[in-house]
């Protein structure tokens, strides 16, 4: 037996077939044979592509010919190091040929046909070091190699997915960020994207509500354009997800990469201008079929309450709102009296609460303690031939504000066959239901602020080439329901009324994807693939409105019955995207790597010779680790230096907006009303892509044995050829045209650090991981030469998103008044007061500034994870430093100070109180004037995200049960917030609404 020892890898990653999903329907998988692919014609684009892979068609047959030499074998084991435990699943290889086999379910291995000599052979596990040894091998002899493979913190071996394929993590060019395993599934969450929320440096997610199961918004290193999307492609198991990623069970993913900079995008062409994050789903493995079952339950509360008037504050708030006219009148001296308060609250039947002491807050009537309950079970297994995994799963989740609830049932199934050697199957099938309940959405809580207090098939056509078709279909049925019944504040007592909304979409993916993997001789690998693939969507809507319900119990199922249809509607969308794509991984001496990618992609969405768009990539790596004097320091286990540049397109507009439309309308005909059409949209025959061009430059590390890893990225993105409105002059019969003009710029830096600060000291093991990232972006450029565009806050030199208005200079004070100074601007004490900018004496469009933008100067994150035998802990925490939001509470209604409906709590003005944070109340007035101005301030937080505490026990403890392991574990998500913003959460979107809620749970995980 030889001594196996540590070396590097020069194994090529093997590629993972993808799978496709289907949501709300089952999905099929077909396999195309590789004699009806030869019998279509390919294109000369097609063909192009595929002349470089044919360059290395006589290497293949000259081995071949030498295919008749005696050989050996090569057999052993692989185990942990520190445990033991055969390690199935272990890659074992000689290097230097295409000889390589896995470990089976006891970490045994043999390989066949080694020619005799002296071999390199390689054993690696993702999560494990490499190893190597040098293996003689004899002619009709089995050779012996045992390798005891050691847990490394950072997984340089590890096998990371990068677009129709994987590589090995020390091959990647490009900026890639992996999320995977325990990452995924520790902290129970009912979004799957929140698995990447604080892990990856650059991905920006805020929540765009606190409803039960509302989406997220996710920016993957800021905001590139105007008008279109800016929301990143979600692709699941090799095919673009057609509907949302909230509707995935978290549970059914096994791994997730976020592909950042151009090099790693450019692949996906038009589809990856913001970013592209790939969801691998779990798929079985051979051995022994293991069953797991996971169940939680928790409660969930507010995290914050909005504090407003008591009753006898609110009495006293509506008593000055009416003093601000002279309205309340007392006898002299005398702030309160009954006469007026008769006369101010006797009308509302308000006056018997108020002399009684009693009052009512309102949150109290909607809000009460939520609840989320999951159970989940999946069975994985197979053997050399076939693997399979079964996932079942059913999320409840009661939302904290009454009549809101969201629920999720899913199934789902991955296969895998090998039915030759060379010919592999697969498919996947999806059921997955979804049911959000949201009443009246956010304004339930906002009344009651102001209420008064009183597919895939594979085919290796030679041993180095492979050819994959990749078929997905999503078929998604859409259904959304309303009633108002006729005693809710909305309609007071009128008739009742009701809608109904449905969409149905049908959306495919097809792939041809040819493959090439070679190695020639010991310095060079070649890695080569090229794509053909269409896409298709198309979306039917249907809505209706009536009003007049003769029975209220029918809600919307029988719209028919309705005495008046308010309106009707329908609607049809559909586009369609052509790609070829080609991409060529090179390596020499594992020291040099070169990537090189171009795309084409034609879209249905943009004008007629306008379609098609070419995005080139290209990237180069230099494993600085590899030159022999940084080896021989023995400082950097690993040491990577990689610069990239690429440019990706951008068509994410609605279609037909190249077309012309007619506008429906009504006029006067005769004595009659009529209906007509106008022009409606004026069309632009030379509407072509944005164009992003985004350069990166990134340094890789891992130093200490180990001990300590990290990257740091710089990037640079311009965007040109911004799709926007141009303003058009009136005379021309349009208000503006869709156009390519404007130009946007995005600059960042991205810091992640992964230490082990503590290894198997005692048994114990403490991990440590910090990510930071900061992004600006400005406009460069906008439609016809202008350097500021006030009317959609667009500035040159700016962020796309700031905030641009008054700013608050306080209130106006009594000396204010004596000195002239309020009466200058035609205010009075008590009156909001705007800094006047240019000091011009008078308060007008000019004074507008821009205040800050909404988008966070730096976003950090830390998560801590100790274990100790059998004991778990983790605590993650999150931070959005460096950006203004606008309190909506302050400057909506439920800040009027109009005396009229309760406010929030403020220390309002009065000549007895001379605040300057807020004006005095006005029964004269809706709103103060410039009342919008009061809630601009710092966002900035610090969320504690998660808290997890767990326990795992081992099989022999088990008894019994004969089970595998069981963990018990509690968690908290977003216990606890630390922030100086007034309103409900600064995190979120609208930062209003459903007030943000702290969960607490306990669950267990039982493998079988």
């Amino acid at each position: 037996m030889s001594l196996a020892r540590p070396a590097d890898n020069r194994a090529s990653a093997h590629s993972e077939d993808p799978m496709w999903l289907c949501r709300h329907a089952a999905r099929g998988c077909h396999c195309m044979s590789d004699t009806a692919a030869t019998s279509s014609q390919v294109s000369p684009l097609r063909l192009s592509l595929l002349l470089p892979l044919l360059a290395f068609a006589p290497i293949q047959v000259g081995w071949a010919q030498d295919n008749t030499v005696a050989t050996g074998t090569i057999s052993g084991v692989v185990q942990d190091q520190t445990t033991g435990a055969p390690l199935s699943g272990a890659q074992v290889r000689v290097v230097g040929t295409r000889l390589s086999t896995e470990a089976g379910p006891d970490g045994r291995y043999t390989l066949d046909g080694v020619l005799p000599g002296t071999h390199r052979v390689q054993a690696q596990l993702i999560g494990y070091g490499l190893l190597e040894t040098t293996v003689e091998v004899a002619s009709g002899q089995t050779a012996s190699a045992d390798f005891r493979l050691q847990q490394v913190a950072v997984a340089l071996e590890e096998v990371v997915v990068v677009g129709y394929g994987t590589q090995v993590r020390r091959d990647v060019t490009g900026s890639v960020m992996s999320v995977g395993g325990d990452a995924v599934h520790d902290v129970p969450k009912v979004n799957a994207i929140e698995a990447i929320k604080g892990r990856v440096p650059g991905v920006d997610i805020v929540t765009r509500g606190n409803k039960p199961g509302d989406d997220v918004r996710v920016r993957v290193r800021g905001e590139r354009s105007l008008k279109a999307s800016n929301d990143p492609l979600y692709v699941l198991d090799g095919i673009p997800m057609a509907g949302g990623i909230g509707d995935l069970n978290p549970r059914d993913i096994e791994s997730m990469e976020v592909l950042k900079d151009a090099s790693a995008t450019a692949i996906y062409g038009s589809r990856g201008a913001n970013g592209v994050v790939l969801i691998t789903t779990r798929h079985g493995s051979a051995g022994a079929t293991q069953v797991t079952y996971d169940s939680y339950g928790g409660y969930q509360a507010p995290l914050r309450r909005v504090q407003l008037f008591n009753g006898p504050e609110f009495a006293e708030y509506r008593r000055e709102s009416e003093r601000a006219r002279n309205n309340y009148k007392c006898a002299p001296g005398v702030a309160v009296c009954d006469s007026a308060d008769v006369k101010l609250f006797g009308p509302d039947g308000t006056l018997p609460a108020l002399q009684a002491g009693r009052w009512t807050d309102w949150q109290d009537m909607v809000l009460h303690e939520g609840a989320q309950v999951s159970n989940e079970i999946s069975v994985t297994g197979g053997n050399e031939q076939t693997r399979f995994a079964l996932t079942a799963g059913q999320l409840d989740q009661t939302g904290i504000l009454k009549a809101q609830d969201f629920q999720r049932r899913s199934m789902r199934l991955n296969f895998d066959h090998e039915l030759s050697s060379r010919l592999r199957a697969g498919g996947s099938t999806s059921l997955i239901r979804t049911e959000q309940n949201i009443g009246r959405g956010d304004a339930v809580y906002t009344e009651a602020l102001t209420n008064n207090p009183l597919g895939m098939a594979g085919y290796d056509l030679t041993p180095a080439l492979s050819w994959r078709v990749n078929f997905g279909a999503d078929l998604t049925f859409y259904r959304r329901g309303q009633f108002r019944g006729a005693q809710t504040q909305q309609w007071q007592g009128s008739s009742s009324d009701a809608a109904m909304w449905e969409s149905k979409t049908f959306a495919y993916t097809l792939d041809n994807i040819l493959t090439f993997r070679r190695n020639l001789g010991t310095d060079h690998r070649v890695d080569a693939t090229a794509l053909y693939s269409i896409q298709q969507e198309r979306t039917e809507r249907d809505s209706m409105q009536v009003t007049g319900l003769p029975y209220e119990h029918q809600e919307f199922f029988d719209l028919g019955s309705g005495l008046k249809p308010d309106w009707l509607g329908s609607g049809l969308s559909a586009w369609a995207l052509q790609s070829f794509m080609a991409r060529v991984n090179y390596a020499f001496m594992d020291r040099y790597l070169l990537t090189v990618s171009s795309r084409v992609d034609g879209s249905s969405r943009l004008a007629p010779g306008k379609k098609y768009g070419m995005f080139p990539s290209v990237a180069l790596a230099w494993r600085l680790s590899e030159e022999p004097v940084i080896r021989g320091s023995g400082l950097f286990s690993d040491l990577k230096l990689r610069v990239s540049y690429g440019r990706t397109g951008n068509t994410a507009i609605d279609p037909y907006q190249t077309q012309g439309s007619l506008s429906r309308t009504m006029y006067s005909f005769l004595d009659q009303p009529a209906v007509g059409f106008r022009p409606g949209r004026l069309p632009n025959p030379d509407l072509r892509w944005e164009k992003t061009g985004q350069m990166d430059v990134g340094l890789e590390f891992t130093v200490l044995h180990n001990r300590l890893s990290g990257s740091i990225d710089y990037y640079r993105a311009n965007t040109s050829d911004l799709i926007m409105e141009r303003q058009l002059p009136p005379t021309t019969g349009y208000s503006n045209i869709l156009e390519n003009v404007g130009a946007t710029r995005n600059t960042g830096v991205e810091l992640a650090l992964s230490t082990l600060l503590v290894q198997d000291w005692h048994g114990l093991r403490w991990n440590v991981d910090v990510n930071a990232a900061a992004n600006r972006n400005q406009i460069v450029q906008l439609s016809s030469g202008l350097l500021r565009d006030p009317g959609n806050k667009w500035f040159v030199g700016y962020p796309i998103s700031v905030a641009y208005d008054y700013q608050f200079g306080g209130i106006w004070q009594i000396q204010d008044s004596i000195s002239g100074e309020a009466q200058r601007y035609g205010r009075r004490p008590g009156q909001i007061r705007v800094i006047d900018q240019n000091g011009d004496g008078k308060i007008d469009q000019d004074d507008r500034i821009i205040l800050g933008t909404t988008f966070p100067r730096w976003t950090t994150s830390m998560t801590h994870r100790v274990d100790w035998k059998g004991l778990d802990v983790s605590v993650m925490a999150v931070a959005r430093l460096g950006f203004l939001v606008q309190d909506s509470l302050r400057n909506g209604g439920q800040s009027t100070l109009a005396g009229r409906y309760n406010n929030i709590y403020v220390n309002y003005w009065t000549p007895t109180n001379p605040s300057n944070t807020e004006p005095r109340p006005n029964a004269a007035q809706e709103n103060p004037d410039y009342g919008g101005i009061r809630g601009y301030g710092d966002g900035s937080f610090i969320k504690v995200r998660n808290i997890t505490v767990g326990y795992t026990l081992a099989g022999r403890f088990l008894g019994p049960l004969h089970a595998r392991s069981l963990r018990v574990y509690a968690t908290a998500l977003d216990p606890f917030m630390f922030t100086q913003f007034r309103g409900l959460d600064p995190e979120s979107a609208l930062n209003a609404g459903v007030p943000s809620y702290r969960t607490l749970m306990m669950g267990i995980t039982l493998g079988i």
